[in-house]
């Protein structure tokens, strides 16, 4: 009699149908799957669960993996004593999927050095393709060529904030016809196109879908299977319901448990995840993008192009001890030295003449029609007190605060942009981009990693050289470690790198 029962999708492995002495045994082997956190409760600090690497049913019936943790999970039941032999083991194939025509405009077409990464997507079975190449060398034209060469329907996954950019990415690449591209951006729209997939009637070629949709499909799914009450298709049939065979998930790092939890619901001819940045200081986090992109199966084989220079400003603070950056949990804040500085008058002067002598001698005096900026601020309220004082001394140039709730165009179209990390450091790509001032003080490769390469390629002024400026302040030993941390990182990313000693004060 079988102890229970493993299923094996292309993205995924379930164990379920378990007895009782296999269950505990099975839900074990996640305790090596689980992040922890802390979290601060009067003076003490406990240790909390953040989130599992895993996923189940709230009744812990099925639990189930990615498929690239297959053979560690047999090794373990070998080793509790369960053979394979007492398992029912069922392989599952993806369903047939839609095949579609994805003609390229006239005007498209891949670089030599985009030819070999094309090769590495398409011309193989593997399920599960990662390209971490730079920024600025074509990632998501590479995601759309490859659609077009496999000729599934294609099913994209890409954050709420970045819908804009791929359907303008999207309708610039292909030849589309009217009802060509769907875009979902709810549960209601998904449940839609599920619908008129499995009645034959979805005539689109392209699916443009968020994150969150899929996300909250998943957390109602698995809510009605704790209650016994089923209405919703099973997550893993959904790509076939709607007759897709290639995934592209973009910014395969943001968001990355959610991601993570999707694969874990997937069974689908092919999907590629897109970074360019792959790596944390966090080992535990390196450890689970290697379980869900192993690194066999990311494409590295891309020279890394170097043409930005990077300068280390240094600042001192005049009254250290009025300013703040120590946070509660005793660790350093960004936000709240950002916010100490705004409850200054005088340190809020002397930063915003920093900044603004930063714009001006970075910037403004070797700025042609067509150069952009952009500056780093951890603060909405910075971000908009940096854009006003810019305002007044630059009135014939446009310059805006960027964040989450402001139109992307505002980004797009503006001469001196002022953002935060979160909504400008990962996936835009300003046209004429020349100069980022980095204010805020982050130490994470990711980040780091990230904003620099908001800079790319200056190939309409190839003798302008893309300049990547971060402050450090003298006084504050977090910012030295920070600046080390950078220093390592981008050693090979940039064509130079040096320290600048400014006479400012806050």
């Amino acid at each position: 009699m079988a102890v229970g029962r493993i299923d094996i999708y292309t993205h995924y492995l379930m164990i379920s149908q378990m007895d009782g002495w296999l269950k505990p045994l099975v839900f074990r082997f996640c305790d090596s799957l689980v992040q922890f956190g802390f979290k601060r409760q009067g003076k003490k600090v406990q240790k909390i669960k953040k989130c599992v690497f895993a996923a189940s049913t709230m009744d812990r019936k099925e639990l189930r993996l990615n498929i690239s943790m297959k053979d560690s999970f047999m090794r373990y039941l070998a080793e509790m004593g369960y053979s394979l032999n007492r398992f029912t083991i069922v392989d599952h194939s993806h369903q047939q999927p839609v095949k579609v025509e994805l003609p390229l405009k006239g005007d498209k077409s891949p670089r030599d050095y985009q030819e070999n990464i094309l090769d590495y997507i398409v011309n193989d079975d593997e399920p599960n393709k990662v390209v971490t190449i730079q920024t600025g060398r074509g990632k998501t034209f590479i995601a759309l060529t490859a659609a077009s060469r496999i000729g599934y329907r294609t099913f994209i996954c890409v954050l709420g904030r970045f819908m804009d950019k791929w359907i303008e990415d999207v309708e610039s690449t292909y030849n589309l016809e009217p009802g060509d591209l769907l875009v979902i951006d709810s549960k209601k729209a998904l449940l839609n196109a599920i619908q008129l997939g499995q009645e034959g009637k979805l005539i689109c070629k392209v699916i443009i879908c968020t994150t969150t949709t899929l996300q909250n499909y998943i957390k109602t799914y698995e809510a009605q299977q704790y209650i016994g009450k089923p209405t919703l298709l099973d997550p893993s049939g959904m790509y076939a319901a709607l007759g897709c065979g290639f995934r592209i998930i973009d910014e395969i790092h943001m968001f990355f448990h959610v991601n993570f939890k999707i694969d874990l619901y997937s069974n689908i001819y092919k999907t590629l995840g897109l970074s360019a940045t792959l790596e944390s200081d966090d080992p535990f986090m390196n450890r689970m993008y290697n379980i869900a992109y192993p690194k066999s199966k990311r494409y590295r084989g891309l020279a890394y192009k170097k043409y930005i220079a990077s300068t280390a400003l240094y600042y001192q603070l005049n009254l250290p001890t009025k300013l703040r950056w120590i946070g509660p949990q005793k660790t350093y804040s960004h936000t709240l030295f950002e916010e100490s500085i705004l409850r200054s008058v005088k340190s809020t002067k002397a930063y915003l003449e920093l900044i603004a002598t930063v714009v001006k001698n970075s910037y403004m005096n070797r700025r042609k029609d067509g150069h952009r900026m952009l500056i780093f601020a951890s603060t909405k309220e910075m971000c908009r007190v940096i854009a006003e004082h810019l305002k007044g001394l630059y009135p014939t140039l446009k310059i805006s605060r960027y964040v989450a709730e402001d139109d992307y165009e505002v980004l797009m179209d503006s001469d001196i942009s002022v953002s935060t990390l979160g909504s400008s450091g990962t996936g835009v790509d300003i046209p004429g981009l020349t100069t980022v001032l980095m204010t805020s003080a982050v130490g994470s490769r990711q980040a780091n990693s990230q904003a620099v390469g908001r800079l790319r390629e200056l190939l309409q002024w190839p003798d302008v050289t893309p300049e990547f400026i971060y402050l450090v302040c003298q006084d504050i030993p977090k910012h030295e470690e920070y600046h080390q941390r950078k220093f390592d990182n981008f050693k090979d990313k940039v064509l130079s790198q040096r320290s600048a000693f400014s006479s400012f004060k806050i």
